[in-house]
């Protein structure tokens, strides 16, 4: 069940969805729909380092009332706030805990150039905050073996 505070007003309804790339049933569909995709000739994305948009410093999202954010989906909620077309940009790390990979799992983690803690949105659906990693481990462990393995069966089938 989502812990997402009652006054997040997000149009989406996670407490009967899935709050993660994590669970058995996305992992398994994940594979089987990328898998249709290359068969078919159609490109889809390459495995790549994701970080959160949090974490680059010339990346912003305006709101209409010149709200400026770090990220998308936090654009209007109590608290993401950085700052104003007015009067500029404020300190943004203490809201978007920014580097917050940098803890001892996420270091230990052989996936943290493709997740860097994953993503706020997501913790904060879950979770409330944004303080936590949104791991990727489970997913990764899960799939980045078959991704790979159709990656090199579909770029064979390219270069013929």
């Amino acid at each position: 069940m989502s812990k997402r505070p009652d006054e997040d007003t997000a149009p989406a309804d996670y407490t009967d969805w899935c709050l993660s790339v994590n669970e058995p049933w996305v992992l398994k569909a994940g594979e089987m729909l990328r898998e249709e995709i290359l068969r078919r000739g159609y490109k889809t994305a390459k495995i790549r380092p994701m970080p959160c948009q949090v974490e680059f410093n010339d990346s912003y999202v305006v709101n209409y009332d010149g709200g400026i954010y770090k990220c998308p989906a936090l654009v209007g909620r109590k608290g993401f706030e950085i700052g104003n077309l007015r009067d500029g940009v404020n300190d943004r790390r203490d809201a978007y805990r920014v580097g917050l990979w940098k803890n001892d799992e996420c270091l230990d983690c052989a996936y943290l150039p493709l997740c860097f803690g994953g993503c706020r949105y997501m913790a904060f659906v879950r979770d409330g905050r944004v303080d936590k990693a949104d791991c990727k481990r489970p997913h990764f462990d899960a799939t980045l073996e078959t991704f790979i393995r159709q990656d090199i069966k579909y770029r064979k089938t390219e270069a013929r």
